[in-house]
C-alpha cells in the first residue's frame, strides 16, 4: 500500500497590533467592538488595550458623542478624518442655511 506524507505549515497569527494596524489602513477607525471580534478580548481588556495603544502614541481618540462610540486611528491618519468630518458638516450648513434663505 503506497504511502502519503502531508507537510502542514503552521503559520503563526500576526500580533494584534499587527492586525488592528492593518485594519485600519484598510477600513478606517476602529472601535472596541471590532477589536474584541479581532482578538477574542472582553470589553475591559479591549478597552484597555485601547488605552495603552494611545499612551504610546500609535493611536489617537477620536471625537465622539459617547464612550460608547468612541473609535481610533493613527496617529497620522487622524487629520484626514478631522478634514472629512468638518467638510461633510460644512456641505450640511451651507445647506441648511441657503433653505432658510429661500
Amino acid at each position: 500500500m503506497p504511502a502519503l506524507v502531508v507537510t502542514l505549515l503552521n503559520e503563526e497569527r500576526p500580533p494584534l497590533w499587527v492586525q488592528v494596524s492593518d485594519w485600519i489602513d484598510r477600513n478606517g477607525p476602529i472601535a472596541n467592538g471590532k477589536l474584541r471580534e479581532m482578538s477574542e478580548l472582553d470589553t475591559l481588556a479591549a478597552s484597555k488595550q485601547l488605552r495603552q495603544w494611545v499612551a504610546q502614541g500609535v493611536l489617537v481618540a477620536l471625537p465622539a458623542a459617547s464612550r460608547q462610540q468612541a473609535s481610533y486611528t493613527k496617529p497620522e491618519l487622524a487629520s484626514l478624518v478631522d478634514l472629512t468630518c468638518s467638510l461633510s458638516f460644512g456641505l450640511d450648513n451651507e445647506n441648511e442655511n441657503d433653505e432658510k434663505s429661500i
